[in-house]
């Protein structure tokens, strides 16, 4: 399909992503596929992982294609999507407020797709942010905590944030006062994310896989990546690198916690 845009002189690429190394947590996810060992570090504490699997080398490949604009790791992909230099763009939904406000164009979502020959059996990994609340303050100031919390758990203040964002809202009573009100009947962009979650199944692999120092594994993943994509590396070697380097990283994690 990219290649048919491309050929027709409507796009220069098919498709980008952005956060890819995310992507490929999704890539696994839905299909099933897990990232490392331990039941994707669910029953145990993780000590290898699977990037470099042949269902992560087919992806990658993939990727490698020729359609595929790369726009680094996180959201430099939005400017030239919303430009239109490629026809879609695979992103995480907290993008989708701010883009369907800035294009010119009709903007339609769908589903991330999957590799020919899988199944869509696991749904997506659910991603976001997180607010933590460290010990050792004044009383006082965790009232002044407890109160922000609560006011960002309002339903109003929910419902701002999915509708000026994408992001998924926090609570069951805010989808119910989203319906409510005919919001995704209107704007239809915004349920994408919703059904795609709902249409697999909750398996291991669609919980998403718990790492030891995740942050920094995702960081090596994201070089592989970026070295298939960019430098033309074989996705075999790039992966097979990443997967050394972050069994190394869980490897000290393991060592650091006593495990």
């Amino acid at each position: 399909m990219s290649k048919k845009i491309i050929d027709a002189g409507m796009a220069r690429y098919g498709i980008s992503l952005g956060w890819p190394a995310w992507i490929l947590e999704q890539m696994f996810a839905m299909p099933d596929q897990l990232l490392a060992d331990q039941n994707n570090g669910r029953d145990g504490l993780a000590t290898e992982v699977y990037f470099n699997s042949d269902f992560g080398v087919k992806v990658l490949s993939k990727w490698q294609n020729g359609v595929l604009f790369y726009g680094g790791r996180e959201y430099a992909a939005n400017d030239p999507f919303i430009a239109g230099e490629f026809a879609r763009l695979a992103q995480s939904t907290s993008s989708l407020g701010g883009i369907q406000k800035s294009v010119q164009f009709d903007l339609g979502t769908a589903f991330l797709p999957i590799l020919d020959g899988y199944e869509r059996t696991g749904y997506n990994v659910v991603g976001g942010g997180c607010l933590w609340t460290m010990k050792g303050k004044p009383a006082e100031d965790y009232e002044a905590v407890w109160r922000f919390f609560q006011f960002l758990s309002e339903v109003e203040q929910d419902m701002l944030w999915h509708k000026g964002t994408g992001y998924f809202p926090a609570s069951n009573a805010t989808v119910e006062a989203l319906e409510a009100e005919g919001w995704f009947e209107q704007n239809p962009n915004f349920r994408t994310a919703f059904d795609q979650i709902l249409a697999g199944n909750d398996t291991p692999a669609a919980r998403g896989v718990l790492l030891g120092d995740f942050v920094i594994i995702r960081d090596i993943v994201g070089a592989a990546i970026e070295d298939a994509l960019v430098n033309g590396v074989d996705p075999k070697q790039a992966l097979d690198a990443a997967v050394e380097e972050s069994n190394q990283v869980l490897a000290d994690y393991a060592a650091l916690v006593g495990e």
